[in-house]
């Protein structure tokens, strides 16, 4: 198997493949931080980041 050349030719061009999320886990996701920041809207920026992570 060959891989694509770069223009130079002295290296191969890296193939990248797209790895993408399901629309099903970005929804879950997405409910999840909108869940988060409703129950804190109140809350300091710090309060919120550390909820977060």
């Amino acid at each position: 198997m060959e891989f694509a050349k770069s223009i130079d030719m002295k290296k191969p061009k890296g193939l990248k493949t797209p790895i993408k999320p399901s629309s099903k886990s970005m929804r879950t996701h997405y409910r999840k931080l909108a869940e988060i920041c409703d129950l804190h809207t109140s809350a300091s920026a710090q309060t919120l980041i550390a909820r977060v992570c």
